[in-house]
């Protein structure tokens, strides 16, 4: 591997001590507004709410709007892996060659308020509105048949971008993504080929899904389902 010369060492500490003195104030947390302790569910509720109000296509006359998009994709993508998260809470360095990337020159306190603005003008009753009409929606194949392209058909990564999607959707997501691979609309891949998530009945699922409270996460509630099974 070849060696980094001293100045692109320099550059790279200087980015990371940036990244660090901008994570002084503000942290990716913040920007979710969730805690540092925050679950899986809690950092997928929060990037679902922000998503549906900083989709580009609901700024059409927003020229960042699209760069705001991927960076939001991008914390999500930091918070929910645990090699990362890990990194992140023991640094505050954000993972990955770019960091955050300049965001043409934003700061990350301007996100923050962006981000915060964008909370303020959601309301539950959005985010519950939304979470009635998307699985099953066009608007979800569509998401999928992009992230499926996106990351070769790793469900794992795919997953992560579809809203409210939780263990136990993933055979019901498995179905589509079978649907559309059918149809010639996308090819079938070895990663794909390893995703084979178990079937539940819709009862189950329907029973899972009631047992859960925002907070929690999905192992929690499929926990306690078994356990009143017994």
């Amino acid at each position: 591997m070849p060696k980094r010369s001293r100045n692109e060492e320099e550059t790279g500490s200087d980015r990371e001590g940036q990244q660090q003195s901008e994570m002084g104030e503000k942290s990716l947390y913040d920007l979710l507004s969730v805690d540092k302790a925050a679950t899986t569910s809690e950092i997928k509720k929060a990037y679902h709410r922000l998503a549906l109000s900083c989709h580009p296509d609901k700024h059409p006359d927003d020229p960042e709007a699209k760069d705001r998009f991927q960076q939001l994709q991008r914390i999500k993508e930091v918070l929910l892996d645990d090699k990362k998260r890990k990194i992140y809470d023991d640094t505050g360095v954000i993972p990955g060659e770019d960091g955050m990337g300049d965001l043409d020159g934003k700061s990350f306190q301007e996100l923050y308020e962006y981000y915060r603005s964008q909370f303020a003008a959601v309301t539950e009753r959005d985010v519950a509105e939304w979470e009635a009409k998307y699985p099953g929606s066009k608007e979800e194949e569509e998401d999928l048949a992009e992230y499926y392209e996106k990351h070769g058909g790793s469900m794992k990564n795919v997953t992560q971008y579809i809203p409210f999607c939780e263990q136990e959707d993933l055979f019901r997501i498995k179905s589509v993504v079978d649907s559309l691979i059918a149809k010639g609309s996308l090819e079938a891949t070895a990663k794909y080929a390893k995703f084979k998530p178990k079937k539940l009945s819709d009862a189950q699922v329907a029973a899972i899904k009631a047992k859960r409270v925002p907070e929690e996460g999905w192992e929690e509630a499929a926990e306690e389902l078994v356990a009143t099974e017994k």
